[in-house]
């Protein structure tokens, strides 16, 4: 294409291209780019070797050119300037960079004009697109009013005959030794348990272990063998019978009555009392009117809203505390908000700030399987 139509169309379309935005430049110094490259290996290609290999001509001197450079904006300097004693040369010997340089030019004005073309003549320029992120949902935190609620609307679950009540909890408690007991073992046991409407159940007790407290990189050793065992029928659930589990009242002051004489867990009714209404709730056949008077005696123990927290399998949920009216301790109770289940709890000594005590309610459900999980 001749120069002079080239510069034409540049001229034409000068007017379009100062309109573009930073991002249509982008696009455009792209397609520049990538063409010129093109040309310049199509004409790198089409060379002979044979002049590439032969002598370069001798050095000549060159003198001054007659006039200065010739610019896009000046309409009247001339299209070609020649060497002075060169024989003039037609457009079809003009260097091969003059032939790239005028197809990225028009290559520029195509790609310029599209864009134009595309764009509404009052589209403002194209701004940043910030997205949005919603925050992280905060963690739950539940009253005693929704805990009690929760409680309430679980579903009721009376045992049918071959349905057994299904439970796997585990334990861990601070135990000394030694001839002063100065040695402190955190003994661990998984037990799952099958307790059926009426007749024997099963209990199954893991290998118990023990490591010491202050070190919880130490491997555990063994402590005590598993054991599979008949279950009491008298003191399956919790330590009560199935009819005293499903007849267990549904107001706070008759409920603690009942649960006195039962939980006397650690030589300490009132431990006995705290922990035992806690298992209860992890129950899968209490009754829901019954989860809620648990949790309105538990209220009237001191239970209150604590920050979430996870219980020691790393669950996240709604964490309250029971603190010991006498100083003996607190309990760090975790509750699935979702749905009332109890994760775990620990008790700890406020004066060595020891975990004592601690329990992981693993599974709890219905079932006619007594195959271990």
């Amino acid at each position: 294409m001749p120069e002079a139509d080239v510069l034409d169309q540049v001229r034409a379309f000068r007017a379009q291209l100062a309109g573009l935005d930073d991002g249509a430049h982008d696009r455009i110094r792209a397609l520049i780019v990538a063409r010129a490259q093109a040309v310049a290996d199509e004409q790198a290609a089409g060379i002979d070797q044979s002049v590439i290999d032969s002598p370069a001509p001798p050095a000549r001197r060159l003198t001054p050119l007659p006039t200065p450079p010739r610019s896009f904006d000046d309409d009247t300097a001339a299209a070609v300037v020649e060497l002075p004693g060169a024989a003039p040369r037609s457009p079809a010997t003009r260097p091969a960079r003059l032939v790239a340089v005028a197809a990225a030019i028009l290559v520029l004005v195509l790609a310029a004009g599209v864009l134009v073309r595309m764009r509404a003549p009052d589209e403002p320029p194209a701004q940043p697109v910030t997205v949005a992120t919603e925050p992280s949902a905060p963690a739950p935190v539940l009253s005693l009013a929704d805990l009690a609620a929760l409680e309430a609307a679980q579903p009721d679950q009376p045992l049918s005959a071959g349905e057994f009540a299904y439970s796997r909890v585990e334990r861990g408690e601070l135990s000394g030794q030694g001839a002063f007991q100065v040695e402190q073992l955190l003994v661990r046991t998984t037990r799952e348990r099958w307790a059926p409407p009426s007749g024997p159940g099963r209990s199954l007790t893991g290998p118990t272990d023990a490591r010491p407290f202050d070190d919880p990189t130490a491997p555990p050793q063994p402590f005590l063998p598993a054991a599979d065992d008949p279950l009491a029928q008298a003191s399956a659930f919790s330590g009560l019978s199935y009819d005293q589990l499903r007849q267990l009242p549904t107001e706070s002051a008759a409920l603690r009555s009942v649960l006195a004489a039962t939980g006397t867990r650690s030589g300490d009714t009132r431990l006995g009392l705290v922990e035992l209404s806690l298992d209860l709730l992890a129950e899968p056949a209490t009754p829901p009117a019954a989860r809620r008077a648990l949790v309105a005696l538990l209220a009237d123990e001191g239970m209150q809203a604590a920050d979430p927290a996870a219980d020691r399998r790393g669950r996240p949920g709604a964490a309250f505390a029971i603190p010991a009216r006498d100083g003996t301790g607190t309990w760090s109770v975790v509750i699935d908000p979702a749905n009332g289940h109890l994760l775990g709890w620990d008790y700890t000594d406020p004066g060595t700030g020891l975990r004592n005590r601690y329990a992981v309610y693993l599974d709890q459900s219905i079932t006619r399987d007594t195959t271990s999980h």
